[in-house]
């Protein structure tokens, strides 16, 4: 049942609308619903204070009416048919009670039919509030996207930056890149370039946690299928937004580097991974 039938039913109950086994099931219904009781009471005081605010209104004093009838002098006998009109205007004197009574009837209609707008209109309000909330929640989630669509824009330029310079230094031949995720995070990326000939790198990573410098770092370990264990390439810390771009040279001749791995390490790095992989790719 919805709150405008509800509010409906309330008023038929005080209105003595509802018959014995609709105003038994409605009382049973209180009882069990302290919302809907405190509704009845409101409504029913707003009632009580509108019948006391009419009670003031007195009857006219019908006696005192005819006594000025009889006090008149005789009318001639063709005015006399104006006495039947005097007896209609004695009735409307005295259904003037009748009149107050369909005044306060009509009145108390208005004050329901008020009172049903007005939550009607708490309602719509606390709705509105909530579209607006949630349009507000949706722009900063639009935001958000755009500033990660942006920040991809960024790496794909510093991408094409980093493969020109290297191809102006010499051959692709022996360049290789690997794109970096994470099973921690989504938001967790990166990549990293490879030059075998020289057996050094660079690693530029994204939104990873801002860490404590000191007492963590990130520590990159380049994979070979030619090593039983990663290789050390060195630590390094992020930036504010976690982004951070490191050049990293493992100071040993690596063959067949075949992946990448960064992991979260106690300050200046540790002989073999310990902490947990935030980013890894392979070539």
């Amino acid at each position: 049942m919805s709150h405008s039938e509800t509010e409906q039913e309330a008023i038929a109950y005080l209105l003595g609308e509802l018959d014995e086994r609709q105003t038994a099931a409605f009382e049973k219904r209180m009882a069990n619903d302290k919302a809907l009781s405190s509704l009845v009471g409101e409504l029913e005081e707003s009632l009580g204070d509108l019948a006391l605010s009419q009670s003031e209104i007195k009857e006219p004093n019908n006696e005192l009416a005819d006594r000025i009838v009889r006090s008149l002098p005789d009318k001639p006998a063709k005015k006399q048919q104006a006495a039947p009109a005097k007896e209609k205007n004695s009735e409307k004197i005295a259904s003037f009670p009748m009149i107050s009574v369909l005044g306060w009837a009509a009145a108390a209609c208005f004050l329901i039919l008020f009172i049903v707008q007005w939550r009607e209109n708490q309602t719509l309000d606390r709705q509105l509030e909530e579209v607006n909330l949630a349009s507000l929640e949706l722009s900063g989630e639009i935001e958000t996207l755009s500033k990660q669509l942006a920040d991809l824009g960024l790496e794909r330029s510093q991408l094409q930056e980093l493969v020109s310079n290297l191809r102006s230094q010499r051959t692709l031949d022996q360049i290789q890149i690997a794109a970096l995720n994470s099973e921690l995070d989504q938001l967790y990326h990166g990549f990293a370039i490879w030059d075998a000939s020289k057996d050094e790198g660079v690693v530029r990573v994204y939104n990873l946690p801002e860490i404590d410098s000191m007492t963590q770092n990130y520590q990159m370990w380049v994979i070979s299928d030619q090593s039983p264990n990663p290789i050390n390439g060195g630590v390094f810390s992020v930036n504010e937004t976690g982004s951070a771009e490191y050049r990293f040279a493992p100071g040993q001749p690596i063959d067949n580097v075949v992946a990448f791995a960064i992991s979260l390490e106690k300050k200046g790095g540790v002989p073999a991974p310990e902490g947990d992989i935030y980013l890894s790719g392979g070539l």
